[in-house]
């Protein structure tokens, strides 16, 4: 699971990350861009731990929309990610569940080699969302 992934990782996540009992709590925690980042920051050398910039507590959609746009660029870097995914800013902000959970086992996927393959739910909703 997405949940079980993101603790082997062993950052220092924000309430609401992993929460696997509430779908919607799980994607709002996530569509301010900070636990993105954070993300970013950790599976991603070429960012490395020092992610210049990011709004730790965003106060304004400006400011979290900067985050997501930060933490989207910063996995266009590994070529391996479907470069569909890095233009679901809009999505992540409102804090689509289908959005998240896609872009998250996107992330598993490029970054950790032994991870499963995304699900055919994940890749129907990939489909819909290019244009």
């Amino acid at each position: 699971s997405l949940q079980k992934w993101l603790r082997s990782l062993r950052a220092s996540w924000r309430e609401g990350v992993q929460d696997d009992q509430d779908p919607a709590t799980f994607a709002r925690a996530w569509s301010d861009g900070v636990a993105l980042c954070d993300l970013v920051a950790t599976v991603e050398p070429l960012v490395g731990r020092a992610f210049q910039g990011v709004q730790r507590n965003p106060k304004t959609r400006a400011a979290r929309a900067h985050n997501v746009r930060k933490a989207l660029e910063g996995l266009g870097m590994r070529s391996r990610m479907r470069p569909e995914l890095l233009w679901i800013d809009d999505e992540l902000l409102r804090g689509d569940v289908g959005a998240v959970t896609l872009l998250l086992e996107e992330v598993r996927r490029a970054y950790c080699p032994l991870s499963l393959p995304p699900s055919k739910h994940s890749v129907s909703r990939a489909r819909s969302l290019s244009p």
